[in-house]
């Protein structure tokens, strides 16, 4: 259930329109794009902090290899 609704962060956020301002490197757009990973981070930061579920540790113990 907790991965559902992290998986649904992305469609609750609904922009028309962006105006980005970059001073040349290029910057300004990466973050723009890392903002949809970050909110799915802090969510599950946040599901880690108030209920004690760590999802993501969850997920990286399931993805180990056996005899790690």
């Amino acid at each position: 259930m907790v991965l559902k609704q992290a998986a649904d962060i992305p469609h609750r956020v609904q922009l028309e329109r962006i105006n980005v301002i970059d001073n040349g490197d290029g910057q300004a757009i990466a973050g723009l794009v890392n903002a949809y990973p970050d909110i799915v981070r802090q969510f599950l930061e946040r599901v880690d902090q108030t209920l004690g579920i760590d999802v993501t540790g969850t997920l990286k113990r399931q993805q180990a290899p056996e005899g790690d």
